[in-house]
């Protein structure tokens, strides 16, 4: 099996609550949901699972311009957010020799406007049995 992509995951850590921006990310991800400080995390936090592209490029270009058209309430409170992270997830395998998928410049520039940190997670599928 080949190392692929599988996901972007849209990570919010905040002090507090940020209803405001959960309305407004449940305009389009339904179900979505803010969970509060507990014994294994200090800060409120929501995750959000976009799924509905073939590529970590698409995928980030499409949702970055959705979050850019964000009214200013909903702005005010984005910017509020601690930690704002885009997470690229992919299906890493032993079997390619290399694996190499760019993120387009302008994809970055659309993220550090946003100011949304980016990662990687790598999942090994050789572990999933």
């Amino acid at each position: 099996m080949e190392t692929t992509y599988i996901t972007v995951d849209l990570e919010l850590y905040a002090d507090q609550p940020f209803y405001t921006l959960l309305s407004f990310l449940n305009q389009k991800y339904q179900g979505t949901e803010i969970y509060p400080p507990d014994q294994y995390h200090s800060q409120w936090m929501a995750n959000i699972s976009f799924t509905d592209h073939s590529s970590a490029n698409r995928c980030l270009e499409s949702h970055c311009k959705w979050l850019e058209s964000m009214p200013e309430d909903v702005r005010k409170e984005w910017n509020n957010i601690s930690h704002k992270v885009m997470n690229v997830g992919y299906n890493t395998s032993s079997t390619h020799q290399a694996f190499i998928e760019q993120i387009k410049p302008s994809v970055i520039k659309q993220l550090a406007n946003l100011a949304l940190g980016f990662a990687f997670t790598l999942y090994p599928i050789e572990l999933e049995g």
